[in-house]
């Protein structure tokens, strides 16, 4: 097994978690957040869904967008509240990023990543990021979703 298709494979594996995770909530409770402020399964759904979209990155040794382009995902984010239309999406942007894996050489995985966050970053850390941030989120939907079943909310 390649680097490339261990991270697949564990790619893969999270996306179904995240999507068990959200498909645990009531659907009356998708835009409940535990404390003013705080972001609802449906919220992080959105932005796992159409992140991909809004800072397409052809260039696996680049991250670019600008706030503009932030302002205007977040916009069209906000608008899309149709839950299996977002998994379908979901699964789109993880498909497309795990071809975007496969297609970047090992030998390529330590370059740096240019990005707008001034950190030091490295392309697989770019190449990773998916499938980190679809578990910080599952675990978040979680805790949503423990709160909800503890009776107290």
């Amino acid at each position: 097994m390649t680097a490339a298709d261990y991270l697949a494979h564990q790619t893969n594996r999270q996306l179904e978690r995240l999507i068990e995770a959200v498909r645990a909530i009531p659907a009356d409770r998708m835009n409940w957040s535990p404390t003013p402020g705080a972001r609802s399964a449906l919220n992080q759904l959105q932005e796992m869904a159409t992140i991909g979209d809004a800072f397409p990155s052809p260039d696996p040794t680049k991250i670019e967008f600008t706030p503009e382009q932030y302002g205007a995902w977040v916009e069209d984010m906000a608008s899309r509240t149709d839950i299996e239309a977002l998994i379908d999406s979901l699964r789109d942007y993880t498909r497309r990023q795990i071809e975007a894996v496969r297609a970047v050489p090992t030998e390529k995985y330590l370059v740096p990543l240019e990005n707008p966050f001034g950190a030091d970053m490295k392309v697989i850390d770019g190449l990773t990021y998916h499938n980190w941030n679809m578990a910080y989120h599952e675990g978040q939907i979680r805790y949503i979703e423990s709160l909800l079943k503890s009776g107290t909310v």
